[in-house]
């Protein structure tokens, strides 16, 4: 609440109108995280913790589609460390 007292009292400076009152309270704050869909995500290792729950389940699902696809174990790669290279060209 500090944070947000703060900034209202910066926007009523400069605004130039100090007629309105701050008030606020944790009601209005969890009301104002769940309108614009904002949450904690857990930080692990080096980026933000995905569904634990659809990620435990994805190893069956992924063994399917290769088995459906008839796809070579030389086609399946783990890609999760390319995300620093997304803007790089293919040499």
């Amino acid at each position: 609440m500090v944070k947000a007292r703060s900034i209202f009292n910066y926007i009523q400076v400069e605004a130039n109108d100090t007629s309105e009152a701050f008030v606020a309270n944790r009601g209005w704050f969890n009301r104002f995280k769940h309108q614009n869909n904002l949450h904690n995500i857990q930080i692990t290792g080096e980026a933000a913790s995905g569904d634990t729950k659809v990620a435990a389940e994805f190893p069956v699902k992924l063994k399917t589609i290769i088995v459906r696809g008839n796809y070579p174990p030389e086609l399946v790669f783990k890609v999760d460390e390319t995300g620093l290279f997304w803007k790089r060209m293919p040499k």
